[in-house]
């Protein structure tokens, strides 16, 4: 082998290895990202459940709701919550830190007989 030879097999053992480490960020990524969707969604799961245990939307509920949400996603999110008759609406948003969008998780469902 020639040292012209030793140092291309470098190069490229060095580029497939820093494409590994930038898909491996990337998925780390992904699942945090996955992970504060599903936060999302249990703690509107957490509201819905306590409203239905409860027959309504009681505003100390709401407000360690809303106290969670600030914990758990960040600091910037909010949350949302509004009794239609026999729906329950929720909204629930917060900054994704990848990126400069907002992330948004509506949902409704109905929590009264």
């Amino acid at each position: 082998m020639t040292l012209l030879e030793v140092v291309l097999a470098v190069l490229l053992l060095s580029l497939g290895l820093f494409a590994a480490a930038a898909s491996q960020i990337r998925a780390v990524q992904a699942g945090e990202g996955a992970r504060r969707d599903a936060q999302a969604v249990q703690l509107a799961h957490l509201l819905f459940e306590r409203v239905r245990t409860s027959g309504t939307l009681e505003p100390e509920a709401l407000q360690g709701w809303r106290a969670l949400i600030g914990s758990l996603l960040n600091e910037r999110g909010e949350g949302r919550a509004v009794v239609a008759g026999e729906w329950l609406q929720l909204e629930i948003r917060w900054h994704d830190p990848r990126s400069s969008e907002v992330q948004v998780i509506a949902l409704q469902g109905r929590v009264l007989p």
